[in-house]
Formats: structure tokens, sequence, C-alpha cells
């Protein structure tokens, strides 16, 4: 049934957005994108997956897991394919929690780095967007309302990760908290404190993850950039910074298939508010999902060679 609602979202979102564009301005601007947009940007998006394995290598570690990087290539772009472009945006996740899992690792290395990766990857898109918001010179109430909210979900979000990561708070939360816990909303909250707390209560761990983090949304960022140049846009790198965090936020909702209309929707909306004429808006936007395909197409690849030794193996 939720997958069924997930397509449902994503066909009405992009029906809307189809029809509120001027297909005629979008062809004509399509018409100047240069041969190497989709290419380039694609090596960029690769880029991007590589600095997450090594941000999810870097939390197994904790745990004393040891893998090379090559090891993990495969189990993530498999999971990066699942989450973009499958009904639920967190499948690539548990992909990955079973790939681990699977190795007798335990649940609790398995589950841990992977929630805390997406909690702290939240985190720091919403501090790129806040930063970049400070140097931002224009006034469109747009983006002025949408970076306003990203700011006091930022303060929220670190006002949550003081509590799990300082012992002297959290411990008697928690256990204050446990009396309800048989209530599923009290219960999901604890999983994802206790799952966070060992990492977070480590500054220099955090520290370095979120940098991680930075360095792989710098990246992302730069694929948008990249198609923005693509058709000679004239908006600033600086307003990426602000505007594609954001974009990234809106897709991570669990409302869509892997953020498919939410994203192109907000994409459009931000972009435009920004000062790009809306048919550039919308290639770039819609240029983002070949792009997309294409640096996520190693992890169907894999899947299916892993899928064939499993089968071979049974036999």
């Amino acid at each position: 049934m939720k997958t069924l609602i997930k397509v449902t979202v994503s066909l009405i979102v992009l029906v809307i957005l189809a029809s509120s564009l001027d297909w005629s301005a979008v062809f004509e601007s399509m018409s100047r994108v240069s041969w190497w947009a989709i290419p380039v940007a694609s090596l960029l998006q690769v880029c991007a997956f590589l600095v997450g394995m090594t941000r999810w290598r870097t939390l197994l570690s904790v745990h004393d897991i040891t893998y090379r990087k090559m090891e993990l290539v495969q189990p993530y772009f498999i999971g990066a394919f699942f989450n973009n472009f499958l009904p639920s945006s967190t499948g690539g996740d548990v992909y990955r929690i079973y790939h681990i899992h699977n190795e007798r690792h335990g649940a609790a290395a398995a589950f841990s780095p992977v929630i805390t990766e997406r909690l702290l990857g939240l985190t720091t898109l919403l501090v790129i967007s806040t930063v970049a918001f400070q140097f931002y010179g224009g006034s469109a109430p747009l983006i002025v309302q949408v970076a306003h909210a990203a700011a006091v979900f930022l303060l929220a979000l670190a006002g949550f990760l003081i509590f799990v990561g300082v012992p002297a708070l959290y411990r008697p939360a928690h256990r204050f908290l446990e009396r309800w816990s048989d209530k599923k909303i009290i219960r999901t909250f604890l999983t994802i404190a206790e799952t966070n707390h060992e990492y977070i209560k480590h500054p220099l761990l955090v520290a370095r993850i979120m940098l991680i983090s930075a360095l792989m949304h710098a990246f992302v960022t730069s694929v948008f950039w990249t198609l923005g140049q693509s058709i000679d846009s004239s908006l600033p790198l600086g307003t990426y910074l602000l505007i594609v965090p954001l974009i990234l936020v809106s897709s991570g909702l669990p409302i869509t298939i892997g953020g498919l209309g939410v994203r192109e929707a907000t994409g459009i909306a931000l972009l435009t508010s920004a000062g790009m004429m809306q048919p550039d808006a919308a290639v770039i936007s819609i240029l983002f999902i070949p792009t997309l395909l294409l640096a996520s197409a190693p992890g169907l690849f894999f899947f299916f060679i892993r899928k064939k030794k499993k089968t071979n193996a049974t036999r």
C-alpha cells in the first residue's frame, strides 16, 4: 500500500509540474545543452557515491570492521541504485544493512552506521545551506522562507545531537522514556537515539563524518552547477550551495519514488526564484534524472552479478 501511495504521489506531482511548464521553451533550452554535460555530471555524481562509500567505511571501522574500499563499492552502488530508483527511498539502506549483517558482523554494526550517516549527512546539508544563505545577496521570498525553515530545522537537529551525545542528558531521559517503549513512536525514537549515541559522544568522529559528508555534497552541488554551465546559466556557485542542499533534503522525504517529482518541483521553484529562467531550471532538473541513472547504473550491474553468483552457488 505504501508503495502504491508513493507511486501515486510521484505521478501526481509530475503531472502538475508538467502542466505548468512551457514545453516549447523547455525544448529550446534543451537544444542548448552542451554534449559533455551529462557525461561530466555523471562522473561527478559517481565521485559523490565513492565519497559516500568512504563515509560508510569510516563508521564501520568504529566496530573494528575492516574492509578494503573496493570491497564496499559493490554494495554501496547497489544501495545507491535502490535508493534512487525503487519505490522506497530507504531500500538501498536496507540492502547495505543486510550486506553487513549477512557477513556475521551483528545487527548493531550493520544498522548503526547507516542510521548515523543519514542523520549527520542531513545535518551537514542544513549547515551548508544555512552558511550559504548568509552570503545570499537576493531577497526572493521563497528562498528566504525555505532557508529560514532549514535553519530552524538545523537548530532542532543540533539539539537532538547534543541530547544524544551527552551521556549526562541522554541516559536519564532514555530510562524515563523506556516507560512508554510499547508505543511505536517512542520505541522508534529510542532506537535511533541509542543507535547514534555511541558515535556522537565522540566529537572528533562526528567532525570527520561531517567533513566527508560536506565533500560528498560538494560533488553533488557541482553536478547541478555543471548542468547549469552547459546551458550558459549565470547563476553563481554560491547560490547552488544554498539551493542544492534544500533540493536534496526535499528529495529525502519518504513520500515519492526516490524523491522523483518532489525533487524536480523543488529544484525548478528554487532555481527560478534565484533568478534563473524557468525553462533553464526545468532542463537542469530534468537532466539530473539521467545523470543519476547513469551514475547509479553500476549498482544494477553489480546486483545482477551478485545474484548470478548466488544462484550458481546454490546449484
